[in-house]
């Protein structure tokens, strides 16, 4: 019996949690504030330092978060200041 053929990439998904790019200059407490929104207890992980990065590789926030509501992660894809949502992976 041969074994299922599964796409790689579809096993890597991570349904419930996302990656979000904010546009250079938006914070995400001003994300927060648009949305109207309290994000803290959904946020994984978040990239706000430019001390972590290379001189000029830094120029946005970012954060992974882990969603089971979607009406949540429609608020998050309406703000003007998010540049993208992305399906997480591992």
């Amino acid at each position: 019996m041969e074994a299922n053929f599964d796409d790689p990439h579809g096993a890597w998904i991570i349904p419930e949690e996302f990656h979000v790019a904010l546009a250079p200059g938006y914070t995400l407490p001003e994300h927060c504030t648009s949305i109207e929104w309290d994000l803290s207890s959904f946020v994984l992980r978040k990239w706000d330092n430019p001390d972590d990065f290379d001189p000029g590789e830094f120029d946005h926030v970012s954060y992974m978060i882990k969603l089971e509501d979607r009406t949540i992660l429609d608020l998050i894809r309406r703000d003007t200041g998010v540049m993208v949502v992305q399906q997480g992976s591992d």
